[in-house]
């Protein structure tokens, strides 16, 4: 029998060389209808089903009965299937066919065929001559020459073999056809070129002219020239046998499925090669087809006689049958290439054969694989075969290899049909014969594909698509690849078979010498070509696949696993490589196709998702433990799998499972990225309705090439499709192992992925348990930059999803119910403005001042927070309350995390609180409930929704794969229980009272486990009420007394036990919730502490209890335990180092004691002596160690003291002063402990210093000695503990003693030598550097500065230039710089900028240059330092500081207020920008009801420079400014009691000038008769009345104002209709008189407009130097007395009956003119010319003329009676009117 199938890879994945020669005699290889095996005795075709243990299980399966009573004579149809490469001859191929239901080649015609042709085509020894035949004859060549041309084509070039007179060609020989002539390329393609031609000119008359015999030669002859005929062309094909098939059922003729099986089966065989998916109706006829058939040999005979396509020698061999004996049955059986074909159709085309087809189908394939074991046999026992069984040998051959052994056994599987013999007959022959092909692998040569076969052949099924439009052909040839292994792999596994450990091996051997013959860049080509996996994954699958088994493995088979294993590691490595070259040959294989070629998908990369996957288990399944090399490139080939990139799908939840499950298994730490990767490809994956339900991508479901049809059907995971992308979450089961993935994670997740994760929360949210709830709050937690809001009155719209995400189909519809706790129409996940969010964040980071050492915000890359809805977590919460909320200590301490990771608000933490109180009883211990309280605890859980419990789930496969991972293990426990348990039950059987004694001792240990359980749960609740206080302290959330009392009484007896940062933590954390509760209520007043000194020390202690929580008595234990671990705790290095001398020295002796017995007799002396030495030996080996070990000791002690101290420095808590004493006296013995070294320091700074004056040589001579001595490591101890220490006395707000502070400045400013740059010339010379780190260096200038402690002109020298070293080094950030310079320059008795001018220099600069990243509080130092310097900056450089006080603004407390207003100039606020002016107007509001003392005056100095420059800076936007200040000035009006001196002038101003009119404090007494006069003196005295704190404190202040104080004072006051008194009066005249002289313009106005509504005239003196200081300022170069002065000026002196000389009018209105003509306001030039006419001041005419002038295109729009006063007055003051 001859088959076009053939696993040999050398016949479909490269062509042979065409000049080989191979000698082959024709009459060896003629078509056979019927072969004689046996001889039978009895039975027909048996058919029963059944299950057996040995032969499979796990669904219906068939059982084979009577294989030991095989029929004896067995006889195969005869099969003359094409293959690519061989040639025949045409016989008779236009005559009439014998059978009836086979029509004529053509119509009868009156015209004959050429008889010329015929034989010019038959004699025809060259394609050249059949080519110029056919080109000459084109147009009258007939059907019937047509198929004979094409057939001699065939024949000659080699393609195939067909002999004088057979029905259908045979395939060519191995080696090729002895006549194949040797072509060229471009003669190879001009041959596939006429073949196309001919192809193309059969169409036309294929279902009329060619019967179905014709059709299968045709077809066969066509493809074997490598021509894939066109779609078309082969449904014509599928019609043909349809019609064969019902005219024989109907006409009694030959059927398709019958008497021209064979042609059924050669069309079926093309059209899997070609991958041409058939019609049903055609599929339908491989269902009717008999894989056994038992009948008689006399019809054998007579059916052998009938059919058309037997050979003659066929016909004697049937013939000869039924003599021996006629009535003996005889079973027909298909060929091995013919059952193959079957299989194939059912794993292709989803063929669905009747019900008695499957156990037919099992009984011909075991006939064949053991008939093909029994030859192969007797072919290597050297007996040699005879003609027809060796051809039927070559036939099992080719078609029973690896694959095909794998596709016979998956089509089993697929028809569920799974042999189940009771001896395992049929899977022992299939094994056996698997085993065989295995072991000839191992014996080929290791010759590696080339990469140009593989090319030719995937160039080859290019041409194919080209030509004809299908697909790439189906692989026929492949020979045992991995693909081939895995697929068998996977088919015992579906049949639950194990072949044993032997064949296991031998399979990772020959899967091993495969891999080192394949070449991963052309196996990855022709993968692509056929639609295969990639060859990654078949070494994957393969690996993975025989790890199932779990069989011990011999050294050769675990080498050949580690060669597997360092193959991959290379192919992950040349992935990326490897995949562009694929790609480039496909793209070449295409010929440059355009378009289509372009829009072609890539090929998949080497490893999918799924192959990474199973090769990571599979190793470590093997016990393998993968490398650091090893791990590194496999996470560098799956990071761009993950994240969607490379075209290999991501990784689903079961492949990110079993990933991180086997790493955690063999202790491997995946790289970060990858990581992110993989959690961002589950919570971003496609929906899940693109992949199949209930599919894993874990397990072991391997199928066939071209099997991924029918491997979907059977729930595979779609090995067809290796690319396809991950599905997301589907059922609430893999939610749940979502929530693992999530919590496994090491770092924070991206903010970006927390909007897929709240869809899928709301999906399964209604069928969430307490512990899923908890799961989803504590990974909520775990998204980065993520914070609790109320969302409901947000302004920007959410990003998607603002609803549920529709990624989880199966968990229903959700109810209303689900998302009521959140607001309707609030977003659950928003967004905000990243400039408001950037300004939030930099706050949190602040100066010294607040215990931080950083004020600058994150860089400007840093993601934006994101906000999530508190309402839609607090019905989370509200779920979890209701399902019975945590169920222990580490639960409740893993949601206090979580809620104090997103800043939850206080009513949100309550739920913790809530969840405490309800666990514990008044111990602060687990409540014991009673058995009324577990009832309805039981009926409040929940029932989860759904058809089935949770619990009662089906585990996905990627859990039963981890599982099988433990099966050895369990058993062997479970053995050694059973064990046990049996010796036991023998032991209770013989004697009573060890049974008793057993039962008693077993009582005794679960009392002691219960003991000892209760114990762990009393650590963990001693543990967990410190972490709620940690989160409520953060979250600022003062708890319930009751809760507090439960926490006293859990803690309380625990304190000691505490380590010493919990501890101070604990302390620390209660310390300032104290605070907080005791500042909320009011408790913390002036007025008590005095009462509390006068009551003496009881009442003190009283008081103090009240307000402290939870009492007195703990925080006086806790806060004394504080202090005794911190006195316990070493302060110097030295004494460090002895410490740690003693940990190693006591280590090494207790690592190194004597063993043994002592000895005895009369050794004894001997060995005592020999002893001693030993233990001197072991003594001088006990005090040496390395310096590693030393310096990890000694890092380790020294960190105690600073982890202890570390808590007390939390920013604005102020710690008892006891607790403050004793860490001054810390510090101070840390500077005595290091005063050697500074000592030593000082002593080199001199050395280094006369050196450097003597000699520049002498200065590194003397730096590199002194280092040796130097002890850098005790000064740096020294310093940290300081700066510790430091940082507490700023929160606390404690000022520490000059002499402490000149203690430990001697240490914080300990230098060594150094080299930088000392001259102009940029010289390096030798310099002292500090060795203070920036955090160091900021606290100890802030310390000095906020207490404005005395400092050394040279250490502020020194930190002036480190300070410059660390800004020049970017160590030093904007925020740090800022407190630096504002510590400095508050220093006491040093003048800063003489000490550093050149430093100061370039610290304002960088200030400057990273002045957009301070925060709220580094504006305020750095305007501190400004001020408190007395330098300015420049405009360019202050300009720098808009954008971050634009950000800033609200931020900023009152007193940073007031310091950025008052330097506001070098902060780029003269002028400022509009939209800084537009921030500061709406700050004045949230100052002014600040509760700050010195919110008014901040308030009133922003609202002043608003009301300053909004005329200069938005002219146009009065009105909104006037109405913001009105609105922002308006709670002021009750706080005139807090306003102070300084800033009263202004208010005052500002009051008027927005028109806020304040409220008295109280009614005023008076009558209540009286008309309007007397309510409007009872208005007039109210006002006063509510007015009077604003003009006591402008009184007090007159002596003090300057003239723009004092004119802002007496305007304001007399537009707010206040009739000041005469004292008040006299002092502004007698202040004011003092600086008229150098009043501005404004100033002169403001003071006579004041003067003249308080109807005060000034005397003579007063008036002469007013009028004089107008004057001069008219005159002078600013020239300031714009219009708006003028008339004010004019006008008040017009109403106080003043008239200035002529001259200096005329001064003051020239100078009213210069502003006006660059900026025109002809408004205000006509209200300061109505005003001269109201009080009859007279101009010069040249002005009058030019006002006249410039008026005139505006007159006409005032009213008549406007205008003719103004031209009357301007008329009457020119010469020319009079």
């Amino acid at each position: 029998m001859k088959t076009i199938f053939s696993m040999n890879p050398t016949d479909v994945m490269r062509r042979p060389p065409l000049e080989k020669k191979l000698s082959v005699k024709h009459g060896a290889l003629a078509g056979r209808r019927y072969t004689r095996l046996a001889a039978v005795a009895t039975g027909a075709p048996i058919s029963s089903s059944g299950t057996t243990a040995s032969g499979g299980g796990g669904g219906p399966a068939r059982r084979i009965r009577g294989i030991d009573s095989v029929p004896q004579r067995v006889v195969s149809p005869s099969w003359t299937g094409g293959r690519d490469r061989g040639a025949g001859v045409v016989a008779g191929a236009s005559s009439a066919p014998a059978n009836p239901s086979e029509r004529p080649f053509f119509p009868p015609m009156g015209v004959p065929t050429d008889p010329l042709l015929s034989a010019a085509i038959s004699a025809a020894d060259s394609w050249t001559e059949l080519r110029d035949l056919y080109g000459a004859n084109a147009r009258r060549i007939d059907p019937a020459q047509l198929l004979e041309i094409t057939q001699r084509l065939a024949h000659v070039t080699g393609a195939v073999v067909w002999p004088e007179g057979a029905p259908l060609p045979e395939p060519a020989p191995p080696g090729g056809a002895p006549w194949a002539p040797a072509l060229t390329e471009q003669e190879a393609g001009e041959v596939v070129a006429l073949a196309q031609t001919l192809c193309r000119a059969t169409q036309v008359c294929l279902q009329e002219m060619y019967g179905m015999q014709q059709v299968a030669g045709l077809l066969q002859a066509l493809v074997s020239l490598g021509v894939a005929p066109s779609p078309a062309w082969l449904r014509s094909a599928e019609t043909v046998a349809l019609r064969t098939q019902r005219e024989g059922q109907e006409q009694g003729g030959s059927t398709a499925s019958g008497e021209l099986l064979n042609e059924l089966m050669a069309i079926s065989a093309a059209f899997q090669r070609l991958g041409h998916t058939p019609d049903r109706s055609f599929v339908a006829l491989l269902g009717e087809v008999k894989p056994i058939e038992e009948v008689r040999a006399s019809a054998a005979s007579a059916a052998s006689s009938a059919s058309s396509s037997a050979s003659s020698a066929a016909q004697r061999a049937a013939a000869t049958a039924p003599q021996q004996d006629d009535d003996a049955p005889v079973l027909l059986v298909l060929a091995a290439p013919q059952l193959l074909c079957l299989a194939r159709a059912v794993l292709l085309w989803g063929l669905q054969p009747p019900a008695d087809w499957p156990e037919a189908f099992l009984q011909a394939t075991y006939t064949r694989i053991s008939r093909a074991n029994k030859l192969a046999v007797a072919g290597r026992g050297g007996a040699g075969l005879g003609g027809d069984e060796e051809v039927e040998a070559a036939e099992a051959e080719a078609a029973l290899g690896v694959g095909g052994l794998a596709a016979l056994l998956w089509a089993a599987v697929m028809m569920e049909a799974r042999p189940a013999d009771p001896g395992g007959r049929w899977m022992a022959e299939l094994s056996a014969a698997a085993l065989r092909r295995l072991r000839e692998v191992l014996a080929a040569p290791t010759v590696v594909v080339a990469a140009e076969a593989a090319a030719a052949a995937a160039a080859g099924s290019a041409a194919v698509v080209d030509s004809g439009g299908v697909r790439a052909p189906l692989p026929e040839a492949m020979g045992a690849s991995l693909q081939d292994m895995a697929s068998l792999l996977s088919a015992l596994q579906q049949v639950m078979y194990d072949p044993g450990p032997a064949w296991i091996n031998t399979c990772l051997q020959a899967a091993a010498a495969v891999q080192a013959r394949t070449d991963p860049s052309a196996s990855l080509t022709a993968a692509a070509a056929i639609g295969s996996p990639p060859p990654g994954d078949a070494l994957a699958a393969v690996l993975f696949l025989a790890a199932q088994y779990d069989h011990p493995q011999d050294d050769e088979t675990r080498g050949s696993v580690v060669g597997m294993a360092q193959a991959a590691q290379a192919w992950m490595g040349a992935q990326a490589d490897v995949a562009a070259v694929a790609a480039a040959a496909a793209a070449a294989a295409a010929g440059g196709a355009g378009q289509a070629a372009a829009a072609a998908p890539p090929p998949p990369p080497l490893f999918t998702s799924r192959g990474l996957t199973q090769v990571l288990m599979a190793l470590v399944r093997m016990g393998g433990q993968p490398s650091e090399e090893w791990v590194a490139a496999w996470a560098a080939a799956a990071e761009p799998l993950a994240r969607g990139a490379g075209g290999g799908g991501g990784f689903d939840l079961d492949q990110v499972v079993a990933v991180l499950a086997t790493a955690a298994e063999v202790e491997v730490v995946l790289p970060e990225g990858l990581q992110r990767a993989l959690v961002e490809g589950l919570l971003t994956a496609p929906p899940p309705q693109a992949a199949a339900a209930g599919a894993s991508s874990v397990g072991g479901v391997f199928p066939p090439p071209g099997g991924a049809a029918g491997a979907a059907a059977a729930g595979a995971d779609g090995a067809g499709s290796a690319t396809a992308p991950a599905a997301g979450v589907r059922s609430l089961p893999q939610f749940r192992q979502l929530l693992g993935v999530l919590e496994l994670q090491l770092y924070a997740l991206e903010p970006e992925w927390l909007e897929a994760f709240v869809g899928l929360v709301e999906d399964f949210r209604l069928r969430l348990g307490s512990r899923e709830l908890l799961s989803v709050l504590r990974v909520l937690g775990g998204f980065k930059d993520t914070i609790l809001e109320d969302t409901a009155g947000a302004d920007t719209q959410p990003g998607p999803p603002t609803s549920p995400s529709p990624s989880a189909p199966s968990a229903g519809p959700r109810a209303a119910a689900s998302t009521s706790a959140r607001r309707p129409g609030a977003p659950i996940v928003l967004r905000p403005n990243p400039v408001v969010i950037a300004a939030a964040a930099a706050a949190t980071s602040s100066s010294p001042a607040s215990g931080s050492s950083a004020s600058s915000p994150p860089p400007p890359a840093a993601a934006a927070p994101t906000v999530l809805d508190s309402g839609w977590v607090g019905g989370l919460l509200d779920d979890l309350k209701v399902r019975g909320g945590v169920r222990g200590p580490s639960e409740l301490m893993q949601l206090a995390q979580a809620l104090s990771t997103l800043s939850a608000p206080p009513s949100l933490l309550s739920y913790v609180e809530v969840f405490a109180v309800a666990l514990t009883g008044e111990d602060g211990r687990r409540r014991k409930p009673s058995a009324a309280t577990r009832a309805p605890a039981a009926a409040a859980s929940p029932a989860p929704a759904g058809p089935a419990p949770a619990a009662a789930a089906k585990p996905s496969a990627a859990r039963i794969r981890l599982r099988l991972q433990k099966d050895a293990a369990e058993k062997r426990a479970v053995a050694a229980a059973g064990a046990g348990g049996a010796s036991t039950a023998a032991g209770a059987e013989g004697a009573t009272e060890e049974a008793e004694a057993a039962a008693a001792a077993a009582a005794a240990g679960a009392a002691a486990a219960a003991e000892t359980e209760e114990e762990e749960e009393a650590q963990q609740w001693a543990l967990a009420w410190p972490a709620m206080l940690g989160a409520f302290a953060a979250a600022g959330h003062v708890p319930e007394r009751r809760w507090w009392d439960r926490f006293a009484a859990a803690t309380l007896p625990a304190l000691e036990s505490y380590e010493g940062p919990r501890l101070a933590s604990t302390a620390v954390a209660a310390l300032g919730l104290s605070s907080q509760a005791a500042e909320a209520a009011g408790l913390f007043t002036e007025e008590e502490e005095g009462e509390e000194g006068r009551e003496g020390d009881e009442g003190r202690e009283a008081a103090l209890a009240a307000k402290l929580l939870p009492s007195l008595e703990w925080h006086q234990q806790a806060l004394g335990h504080v202090a005794e671990a911190i006195r316990s705790c070493p302060v110097s290095m030295d004494e460090i180092r002895q410490q740690a001398v003693q940990v190693l020295t006591e280590q090494r002796r207790q690592g190194s004691g004597p063993t043994g017995e002592p000895p005895e007799g009369a050794e004894a002396a001997t060995q005592e002596v020999a002893e001693a030495a030993e233990a001197e030996e072991a003594e001088a080996a006990a005090l040496t160690f390395s310096a590693q070990e030393f310096a990890e000791v000694v890092q380790t002690l020294a960190s105690e003291l600073l982890l202890l101290l570390e808590p007390l420095a939390q920013p604005r808590l102020a710690l008892p002063p006891q607790l403050l004493a004793v860490l001054e006296e810390v510090a101070e013995e840390a500077a005595e402990g290091a005063a050697a070294a500074v000592a030593a320091a000082a002593s080199l700074a001199a050395g280094a210093g006369a050196g450097q004056a003597g000699s520049e040589g002498g200065g590194v001579e003397g730096k590199e000695g002194g280092e040796e001595e130097l002890d850098l490591d005790a000064i740096a101890y020294a310093q940290q503990i300081i700066t510790l220490v430091m940082q507490a006395l700023i929160a606390s707000d404690q000022a520490p003693s000059e002499m402490w502070m000149s203690r430990v400045a001697e240490v914080m400013t300990a230098s060594r030598p150094g080299w930088g740059p000392g001259s102009e010339t940029g010289e390096l010379l030798q310099q002292q550097q500090l060795i203070l780190s920036a955090d160091q260096l900021t606290t100890t200038a802030y310390l000095a500065g906020r207490f404005e402690m005395s400092l050394q002109p040279e250490q502020v020298r020194l930190l002036l230039q480190h300070a410059a070293r660390l800004v020049g080094s970017g160590e030093l950030s904007g925020g740090e710089l800022a407190a630096t310079l504002a510590g400095l320059s508050g220093v006491r008795g040093v003048e800063v900028v003489e000490q550093g001018p050149y430093e100061l220099e370039a610290l304002l600069e960088a200030l400057a240059s990273q002045s957009s990243r301070l925060s709220a509080q580094g504006l305020g130092e750095a305007a501190t330092a400004l001020l408190q310097l007395g330098l300015g900056l420049h405009p360019d450089t202050a300009v720098r500081f808009r954008s971050a006080l634009a950000r800033s603004l609200t931020e900023l407390a009152p007193p940073q207020m007031l310091a950025v207003l008052t330097a506001g100039g070098s902060l780029g606020l003269d002028p400022p920008s509009r939209e800084l002016l537009a921030g500061l107007s709406l700050q004045v509001g949230r100052l002014a009801a600040h509760t700050d003392p010195l919110a008014p005056a901040a308030a009133t100095e922003a609202a002043y420079e608003v009301l300053k420059w909004f005329p200069q800076v938005a002219p146009n936007d009065s009105e909104i400014y006037i109405n913001r200040l009105r609105e922002g000035l308006q709670p002021l009006s009750g706080r005139l009691e807090e306003v102070v001196p300084a800033s009263a002038s202004k208010l005052a101003l500002l009051l008027a000038s927005a028109g806020v009119v304040p409220e008295p404090p109280q009614a005023v007494p008076g009558g209540g008769g009286g008309g309007s006069g007397a309510v409007a003196e009872r208005q007039r005295q109210q006002r006063a009345a509510a007015l009077a704190p604003l003009v006591g404190a402008t009184a007090e202040g007159l002596p003090d104002y300057d003239n723009e104080q004092l004119s802002n004072a007496v305007m304001g006051l007399s537009l707010l209709g206040v009739q000041l008194p005469s004292a008040w009066l006299e002092g502004f005249m007698e202040a004011s008189r003092r600086q008229l002289a150098d009043a501005d313009g404004r100033s002169l106005s403001y003071i006579l407009s004041g003067l003249a509504d308080q109807r005060a005239l000034p005397d003579g003196p007063y008036t002469a130097a007013f009028w004089g200081a107008v004057r001069r300022r008219a005159s002078s170069p600013e020239r300031d007395l714009d219009l708006l002065c003028a008339r004010t000026l004019l006008e008040a002196a017009g109403q106080m009956g003043m008239r200035p000389d002529r001259e200096t009018m005329q001064a003051v209105l020239d100078c009213a003119l210069l502003p006006y003509r660059e900026r025109p306001d002809p408004e205000g030039l006509t209200e300061l010319v109505q005003v001269m006419a109201a009080f009859s001041f007279a101009p010069s005419p040249a002005w009058a003329a030019e006002v006249r002038t410039a008026l005139a295109p505006t007159l006409s729009a005032m009213p008549p009676d406007d205008r003719d006063a103004v031209l009357a007055f301007l008329h009457a003051a020119m010469p020319l009117s009079r």
